[in-house]
């Protein structure tokens, strides 16, 4: 049996191909993720044990809370020189993090994707996180070195003037050196700009402070030795930590970034797994039924039902060691190509050498084999109850089983499940988020799976609705395809079944983030009283604070309002919330507020302890108008007393409060964004070009009108939409290969048809129009289910974001588009087998048995 099996995969080569793609496609995503995320880890893992080597502890300020373009406060000179004159310390040298904006050769600001642009301050020896490549590091305040990746990307060279804008208006640097960091040249598509530490304090406003002390203790001293004794030092606001705790802290929060890629990779590798079990599903249940007669006489010859479910397992097993062992090794080139994605969208992630990790191998050999021997059970087993009497007769109709007669109650109970596990996963209040997400996940597959098992049920009537108007304009030839389409409502219901659910996924992501965009533009006519925005040039970095002050000069410019933001936790049930720095006489004037317990009048109320809240937090926390709110910030702590509650789900989410209670939690030197009122009357587009003249100083800000911030957002969100296209496509690809799968194996089944219609008069173009009509009729049934799933996961997940603005909006013109497309799948599809049905040999398959 053995023998047999391996011989049955030989000799259908063409089935056993396209079955090994389908499995091999979706492990080759596993492996893939899995291969790109690892490696990334290490180069960072290398990245951060370099940048604290030669230290034995680092020194910075204390925070409860983490946040991009937030520091602790930073450390006095006076920190360092205690630690200095500890016996037990050896060195200690400052170093100074910040932002910058270069500009290149063209005159624009080097754009990173996303990542920010690093300021930093090289050290002394024995401390080396920075090295250079090529030339000397920077001295005195005209001198500057990039990192090696930024300077051969834009041009640069050593020697050359470089104009960079460090925390004020720009200005030109000579470049001096090309910097590395351990092996790296870059830092994740971010770039680097390396001062001493004395120009770096001046241009940053910190004078006579450092944001991080390198300590190296003397030798024979162990770090945890150097850490306590540089503990007994330091004041409150201080912490210290090893050198190897530090960057293992580092790599901890890159992990924790890299967790949510990896789920979020692997999700849609699960999709394109799932879409693949169908496919291993259809292409089992039709070759076994082909081969009834050849299961008949091994039974007849002997053979057990334990021997013939053996040597349909062991076949499924063999497939899927193949398709999971070639899909392991292909992830190493699929990684490739995500980073590439990736990199195409702006962001350029630091890598190594490719990663293959012992439990991406373990996952995918396990996953891929297990989901193949899966799909095949049920054929399998189906295998095994062929009556070798009834097997021997020429044609046997399928019978139906017991099974059958129980589908549509078992479908009914999974979707009412599936429904009811996605509806309370999203909609319901309180619980764990993870578990409800997992929840609502579940219920997705078994709503899925439910659609499936019903479908058969609807495929002759909207079969009959596609194909009315093929039938209309081909006659003879589109009625077959239509009959061939329904002859197996099973058959055709599990092949469209995989289309449906790579296209009900592109629907939702569609919708969603239709939704996403109308939200938006919403948000800004509601709350956008101003003008014109003043932003980084790539959308959320912060700006220079000196933007606000230069803008409201210009003529035509009535008034501007500066923003800043941090994150801070709340006591009590209220929990980790945004809090925004506001100028309470200039914000009426460019912002306009929905006020639930207050008014315009609250914000004048606000003075260095007031705080208005935004609905959701006051609800979430019980607060009301005069309650106290405990606050605690990246560099202290406030104690608040709210002044008024508003609605917002755009720019002001959280809390807001006065530059004085900010400054308290927050130190931040720079602004998120500054909002600006015309005069009355003032012509628009000629005073944003004022603006922009004015703004020449600090090449990241630019100005924004509100029409242009709404396009920005658009354009973001179309971004982000083709990198969910892209890696959905995957799941479209497996479900073309299930259509070619299942018409190709049709065609064998219905040799001797094919080869009567060609005798009574068929032509060859008319057996290939039949199959692609077939095809068609086939995809465009799956993307009508795929329409409904779609559109009702698309529904939920809105309700469910109701509260924070998301609106439903369907995109009739997408959804037309993408049936459209399903047929176009149909149409590539069928190609081969109709092919292959047209050059049948009309006398050998008259006599095809």
């Amino acid at each position: 049996m053995t023998r047999l099996a391996l011989r049955g995969i030989a000799a259908r080569k063409l089935r056993s191909t396209l079955t090994i793609l389908a499995v091999l496609l979706g492990v080759t995503m596993i492996s893939g993720t899995f291969v790109l995320t690892d490696t990334i880890r290490e180069a960072f893992d290398n990245l951060f044990a370099s940048s604290t080597r030669g230290a034995d502890a680092v020194v910075s300020g204390k925070t409860a809370v983490k946040q991009d373009f937030v520091q602790p406060r930073p450390l006095d000179q006076s920190v360092l020189d205690a630690i200095a004159r500890l016996p037990d310390v050896s060195k200690v040298a400052g170093q100074l993090n910040d932002t910058a904006a270069v500009i290149g050769k063209d005159g624009k600001v080097v754009k990173t994707g996303g990542a920010p642009t690093f300021a930093a301050t090289f050290m002394p020896k024995p401390f080396a996180p920075i090295g250079i490549a090529d030339g000397r590091e920077p001295h005195g305040p005209g001198e500057i070195a990039l990192d090696a990746n930024t300077a051969e990307k834009k041009g640069f060279e050593v020697g050359d003037q470089v104009m960079v804008a460090a925390g004020g208006p720009k200005r030109s640097y000579k470049l001096v050196g090309l910097a590395t960091f351990g092996s790296q040249s870059s830092l994740g598509g971010a770039t680097f700009v390396g001062f001493d530490l004395a120009t770096a304090q001046r241009l940053f406003h910190k004078e006579g402070k450092v944001d991080f002390a390198y300590v190296a203790g003397r030798s024979g001293l162990s770090q945890e030795q150097v850490t306590a004794a540089v503990r007994r030092v330091l004041p409150a606001t201080a912490q210290v930590r090893t050198a190897k705790r530090e960057a293992a802290s580092q790599a901890a929060d890159i992990g924790e970034a890299l967790s949510f890629l990896t789920t979020g990779l692997l999700a849609f590798a699960f999709i394109a797994v799932l879409v693949g079990a169908f496919l291993i599903f259809n292409t089992f249940s039709i070759t076994v039924a082909q081969r009834s007669r050849e299961l008949a006489l091994l039974r007849t010859l002997g053979a057990t039902r334990r021997q013939v479910l053996s040597s349909v397992l062991l076949e499924a097993l063999v497939i899927g060691l193949l398709g999971s062992l070639v899909g392991t090794l292909a992830g190493l080139g699929f990684a490739q190509v995500i980073n590439a994605l990736f990199k195409a969208l702006g962001a350029d992630l630091p890598t190594t050498s490719s990663v293959l990790a012992p439990r991406t191998i373990a996952i995918c050999m396990l996953t891929g084999t297990l989901v193949t021997l899966a799909g095949a059970v049920a054929p399998a087993l189906r295998a095994t109850r062929v009556s070798p009497v009834e097997a021997l007769r020429e044609a046997s109709a399928p019978t139906q089983t017991r099974f059958a007669r129980l589908a549509p109650y078992l479908a009914a109970v999974l979707i009412l499940g599936g429904a009811g596990l996605v509806a309370g996963g999203l909609l319901t209040e309180g619980g764990d988020t993870t578990t409800k997400l997992l929840g609502a996940a579940g219920g997705a597959v078994l709503l899925i799976l439910g659609v499936a098992l019903i479908s058969p049920r609807f495929i002759r009537p909207v079969a009959r609705l596609v194909a009315a108007p093929i039938e209309r304009g081909t006659k003879l030839v589109g009625r077959l395809a239509r009959e061939n389409a329904t002859r197996n409502p099973g058959r055709t219901a599990v092949t469209s079944a995989a289309l449906m659910i790579g296209l009900a996924l592109v629907l939702f992501v569609t919708i969603f983030a239709n939704g996403i965009r109308a939200s938006v533009e919403d948000v800004i006519d509601r709350t956008f009283a101003g003008d014109l925005a003043i932003l980084n040039e790539d959308g959320f970095t912060p700006i220079p604070a000196g933007v606000a002050p230069v803008v409201s000069e210009v003529p035509g410019v009535a008034s501007v309002s500066a923003f800043k933001s941090a994150q801070t936790k709340l006591r009590g049930k209220a929990g980790d919330r945004i809090v925004h720095e506001i100028d309470p006489a200039t914000l009426t004037s460019v912002y306009r507020f929905d006020w639930k317990d207050g008014s315009d009048q609250s914000l004048s109320e606000l003075g260095s302890n007031g705080a208005v809240v935004e609905e959701s937090v006051a609800t979430k926390g019980d607060l009301k108008v005069g309650d106290r709110l405990e606050a605690t910030g990246p560099s202290g702590r406030a104690a608040l007393v709210v002044r008024g509650i508003y609605k917002d789900q755009g720019l002001l989410q959280g809390y807001a409060v006065s530059s004085a209670a900010f400054d308290r939690l927050a130190v931040q030197p720079r602004v998120d964004s500054v909002l600006v009122k015309l005069d009355e009357g003032a012509d628009e587009p000629p005073v944003q070009r004022r603006v922009a003249r004015a703004l020449q100083p600090f090449p990241e800000a630019r100005a924004r009108s509100q029409q242009e911030i709404k396009d920005e957002q658009g354009e973001s969100i179309t971004q982000v939409l083709a990198l969910f296209y892209a890696l959905l496509a995957m799941s479209v690809i497996i479900s073309a290969f299930g259509i070619v799968n299942t018409l190709t194996l049709s065609i064998f089944e219905r040799t001797r048809e094919l080869g009567l219609l060609r005798a009574v008069g068929m032509t060859r173009r008319d057996v290939r129009r039949m199959v692609r009509y077939e095809s068609v009729i086939t995809a465009v049934f799956g993307a009508l289910l795929g329409l409904v799933l779609g559109v009702f996961f698309a529904f939920v997940v809105t309700k469910a974001l109701e509260s924070e603005g998301l609106v439903f909006s369907l995109p009739v013109g997408q959804i037309v588009t993408f049936l459209l497309f399903a047929m176009l799948v149909g149409v590539l599809a069928a190609i081969l087998p109709a092919s292959r049905a047209s050059r049948l040999d009309v006398l050998r398959a008259i006599a095809y048995e």
